[in-house]
């Protein structure tokens, strides 16, 4: 059901992101998103059918990650508009590409803790 809803979500994604707010660098920004949420699933799901764990778990951590993005962006507006006073429009550009390097790097960490658990 996870990689079905993240494959299913690919399209209709990719739509959306033409009509961003923040005109094209928040277009690339959800583009690049959606592409690594994608492929991060679809890795996970592919070293899980051939019974690599390990590169499942790893893949799969990603993918998870980059799945709170939406949530993350809600948060980055809130501090970088209201707490920062930045315009809505660079504070959601800047969301949209700091959504997703964040929550991919924190999956990084996490995957990284686990290796050297």
């Amino acid at each position: 059901m996870y990689v079905l809803s993240i494959v299913l979500n690919f399209i209709p994604g990719v739509y959306v992101s033409l009509f961003a707010t923040g005109g094209w660098p928040s277009t690339i920004g959800f583009l690049i998103l959606n592409t690594l949420w994608l492929i991060t699933t679809v890795l996970g799901y592919k070293f899980i059918k051939i019974k690599n764990i390990l590169r499942h778990s790893q893949w799969i951590t990603r993918s998870f990650f980059l799945s709170f993005a939406n949530l993350t962006i809600y948060i980055i507006v809130a501090v970088t508009h209201n707490g920062l006073d930045l315009s809505y429009g660079l504070s959601y550009t800047t969301a949209v590409w700091l959504c997703w390097i964040i929550n991919f790097a924190i999956a990084e960490m996490v995957i990284k803790k686990k290796i050297l658990a």
